[in-house]
């Protein structure tokens, strides 16, 4: 599950909510669930020490929270749960003492690791003494030095891209203190946690409710067209409301321009079509097809798996009948920002008529790593594409679109042609400060089937061409789409 501006969940509390849970108050009546339930398997503490989080069920209560070493506090407290809303967010492995998050991960067989709760006797020693206040809290106050100091211990205890980056986290903490104490306010706090962030270098390790304070490791292609809007006003930043619109519509424009090159690739404007919640655009063209695919979530307006995996299928079904007997396809992903990884599996497995190994995933714990999850794709659908196919890739290729293109990339019919992605990997790992700021940040490795670790790197290209550059889009070319054509022509 990832998360940036694209409609992904980021904690059980979140995907609880979306089927209606959270929707009762906490201080409602939660009574006792009588017989043989599933609810009754549930029962009792379930911690989840890579991710900071755990979950106490009592009766139909669910107490959620976050912690580290020193710190905890309740994330949020839902009652009177149905059973059929916690078996369809949570599933028990085989051994009964591990539990693991469901929903936002797969739908209907297609599969991608989860979050994985231990149950324990006890809560974490943190939270022996009970739930910290925080904001919301009768005895809740201010206090800037423990929100940094939380904010800390969250990084140093799960944070990848501390290791990724070698930065001394010591260090940078003790200088985020002598600048909060020089004035203790929300403003410096916040701006001592943003220095914080910058070199690591994470486009998931964000500040605000969209997590939109975040600094990528390269720069995505809305980065570049701003940068292009000052160049071409003679301005080094923007300084005003006037000229933050202008950028934002230059940004639109040059979008929306990018789309009308790509379609003017089609012979006529009717054999172009676009299904799946405006996700999927697709022609084909003297016998090569072209498939688009904007983003692995959003084929809904909701937060339904089941919903969104349905959607997909259906519209990818009609694509690929559509595009079935070309003899090659190109896949377009670098405008793709991701989404969820169990969408990115579910489309890679249109795309192999045999058993794949796909991918790798584990996360930090502590000095060590939780144990490995391998995942593998199975054909699905009536039908798979197997002719040859070229994957575009850009530096804005990124998270969910770098699962699926970790996943193609180990078929042999498929080439890929563009930029390294951007190498964004991780789920998001939500959390908020006592005082209600929300942060996130990485605390996954996702490796390929050899085992190498991209994060911070990306996938490679077989074939390098720049994407979008500015010349190509004056003279309303995409030369490494035309690049693909000429390649599969050939073949």
């Amino acid at each position: 599950m990832k998360i940036r501006n694209y409609l992904v969940i980021g904690t059980l509390s979140l995907i609880l909510s979306a089927c209606g849970g959270s929707s009762r108050s906490s201080d409602a009546q939660g009574a006792p669930i009588q017989g043989d339930s599933i609810l009754e398997k549930y029962q009792g503490t379930w911690i989840s020490p890579a991710y900071g989080k755990g979950l106490i069920i009592k009766d139909s209560q669910i107490t959620l929270f976050d912690y580290t070493n020193d710190y905890c506090f309740i994330d949020q407290v839902l009652n009177e749960l149905e059973e059929v809303e916690i078996a369809a967010a949570l599933a028990l492995q085989n051994n009964d003492s591990e539990l693991e998050q469901k929903l936002g991960y797969g739908a209907n067989g297609i599969y991608a690791p989860g979050m994985i709760y231990n149950k324990e006797l006890s809560v974490p020693i943190a939270c022996e003494q009970g739930f910290m206040p925080q904001v919301g809290n009768n005895d809740y106050s201010e206090n800037y030095e423990r929100d940094l100091s939380y904010f800390y211990q969250t990084f140093k205890e799960l944070s990848v891209s501390i290791e990724l980056q070698q930065l001394d986290w010591e260090d940078m903490y003790i200088s985020a203190q002598q600048l909060l104490a020089q004035e203790p306010t929300e403003i410096t706090l916040i701006q001592a946690l943003v220095e914080m962030i910058k070199p690591l270098k994470d486009g998931h390790t964000g500040l605000g409710d969209e997590l939109e304070i975040s600094y990528p490791n390269k720069p995505y292609y809305t980065s570049l067209f701003l940068n292009e809007f000052l160049e071409l006003n003679e301005i080094d930043k923007i300084t005003n409301s006037t000229q933050e619109q202008a950028a934002i519509d230059y940004i639109i424009e040059q979008n929306d321009l990018i789309n009308q090159i790509i379609v003017n690739y089609a012979r006529n404007e009717s054999d172009i079509t676009i299904s799946g919640n405006e996700n999927l655009m697709w022609f084909q063209l003297d016998g090569i097809g072209y498939l688009q695919i904007a983003g692995m979530a959003g084929f809904t307006n909701g937060d339904d798996d089941e919903q969104e995996l349905s959607v997909l299928e259906a519209s990818l079904e009609e694509a690929l009948n559509d595009l079935q007997y070309t003899n090659g396809l190109i896949i377009d992903i670098r405008r793709n920002f991701g989404g969820h990884d169990f969408i990115s599996l579910a489309i890679a497995s249109r795309f192999t008529d045999q058993e794949i190994f796909a991918y790798q995933k584990q996360a930090r714990l502590g000095s060590a790593r939780t144990p490995l999850q391998e995942v593998h794709i199975s054909p699905r659908g009536d039908f798979q594409y197997v002719n040859p196919i070229v994957l575009l890739t850009s530096a804005s290729t990124l998270s969910a679109a770098e699962v699926f293109t970790m996943t193609m990339k180990n078929l042999p019919h498929v080439t890929l042609m563009g930029e390294t992605t951007q190498g964004e990997f991780s789920d998001v790992l939500e959390k908020r400060l006592p005082s209600g700021l929300k942060f996130g940040l990485s605390n996954e490795y996702y490796l390929t089937s050899e085992g190498t670790w991209l994060e911070g790197q990306g996938i490679s290209v077989d074939i390098e061409l720049p994407a979008f550059v500015q010349s190509e889009r004056i003279a309303q070319m995409d030369l490494m789409l035309e690049a693909a054509f000429e390649l599969l022509s050939n073949r």
